[in-house]
């Protein structure tokens, strides 16, 4: 062999080997952290500060209001359409109507069929169809 190729073939050896043991301690921390060292206590992920739970403004009877109104018209211009489509028509995200639904459920004004996503609604005056 030349005196590069031997050169070569050291740099190629100790490359290698330095990668091996990088490999092997970072597989060693993973496990570490999976499953906690023999005799310490268990690995614990990073500490980052929990998010602040936004809360959301109360809104007024005004507002709750028009919503209600928003909803029973657009329930009445289009029986039997699912949440989304009501709320597009009302403007505002489906997660809005939920009090508003309630409310105009409570009062007989609308009525809900089906569940979760498959959930319709109609005017409560109407006649439902079976289901």
């Amino acid at each position: 062999m030349t005196r590069l190729e031997e050169k070569l073939e050291r740099q190629i050896g100790e490359a290698v080997a330095e990668y091996l043991k990088a490999s092997q301690a970072a597989a060693r921390a993973a496990m570490d952290r999976a499953f906690g060292s023999v005799g310490a206590a268990p690995a614990r992920a990073p500490a980052s500060a929990p998010r602040p739970r936004r809360i959301a403004a109360k809104r007024s009877p005004a507002e709750m209001e028009r919503l209600s109104t928003g909803l029973d018209e657009a329930v009445r211009a289009k029986p039997g359409e699912t949440m989304d489509t009501l709320a597009r028509q009302v403007g505002v995200a489906p997660r809005e109507l939920q009090v508003p639904v309630a409310r105009l459920k409570r009062a007989g004004r609308i009525r809900a069929i089906g569940q979760r996503q498959f959930t319709r609604y109609y005017p409560a005056t109407q006649s439902q169809p079976e289901g």
